[in-house]
């Protein structure tokens, strides 16, 4: 009986944890507009395969940004969003040739520094500032480099939040420009890993399983956001990048040492 219990009781304890990371995850996500795979990724990537703990990660931060953009649909603006997405669809396949040259460990310590820093120095600045390099050229540039980061090492939306807090703009006008930018590379991450790795019957079932859970928390962080003002709003932004920052650069940082102990 005890062997009996063993397994079925890791495999409750393992339905469980899962869910609590995706729901954590989601929450966050409709919440702030991002960070779906910073919050799952510490437990996912340890209760499954890199493959499909990736599948999961990212067929989940898809359906939590589609959640979100249908409430923020009226705000999302054609004029706001085209330089991103029309420089990011052309960035993200150059980060993916990059990937024969460039190590993507080290861009994504580059990357944790550079949020980690930027956070920081943002917090300092009131909550009105704008950025004197405002306007549609600049967002070209950063929705280009924000492609290409994304090819590179997943990481298409840290730059696009960070440059949409300089540009004085209410919190759900940002949401609606760098979440739809997010949901457009992801989509092409997505096709990418379907085609080229495919995602097994394991991750759809792991969805199904999540999904509801899921759900619920997009709906409660949207909630939560609809709570909230545009301070507040920034300064939960900013933490949520450092955060990221400090993440990515240790563990970068930590993955450099273990494969040059000497």
């Amino acid at each position: 009986m005890a062997d009996d219990d063993g397994p079925n009781g890791w495999i409750v304890t393992d339905a469980l944890l899962l869910q609590a990371a995706i729901f954590t995850a989601a929450t966050v996500s409709g919440l702030t507009g991002f960070a779906f795979a910073l919050v799952a990724a510490g437990i996912v990537f340890h209760l499954r395969s890199p493959a499909d703990a990736t599948a999961l990660i990212l067929m989940g931060s898809f359906l939590a940004q589609v959640m979100s953009l249908l409430r923020l649909r009226q705000r999302v603006a054609w004029a706001d969003l085209w330089p991103f997405l029309a420089a990011g669809v052309i960035g993200a396949p150059v980060g993916s040739l990059a990937l024969g040259h460039l190590y993507p460990g080290t861009v994504r310590l580059g990357i944790g520094l550079f949020l980690s820093f930027y956070a920081l120095y943002a917090m300092r600045l009131p909550v009105t500032y704008v950025s004197p390099l405002a306007g549609r050229l600049s967002d070209a540039i950063v929705g280009f480099l924000s492609g290409v980061l994304g090819g590179i090492a997943g990481l298409s939306g840290a730059l696009m939040t960070a440059w949409c807090l300089m540009r004085g703009w209410e919190p759900a006008r940002q949401r609606a420009v760098f979440q739809s930018f997010i949901l457009v590379m992801q989509a092409y991450s997505l096709m990418s890993l379907a085609l080229v790795v495919g995602i097994s019957q394991h991750s759809l079932i792991d969805l199904a399983i999540t999904g509801p859970v899921m759900v619920a928390g997009v709906v409660i962080g949207l909630w939560l956001f609809s709570k909230i003002n545009g301070a507040r709003f920034r300064w939960l932004v900013l933490w949520l990048l450092l955060v990221l920052g400090v993440v990515l650069t240790i563990s970068e940082i930590s993955a450099m040492l273990t494969s040059h102990p000497g």
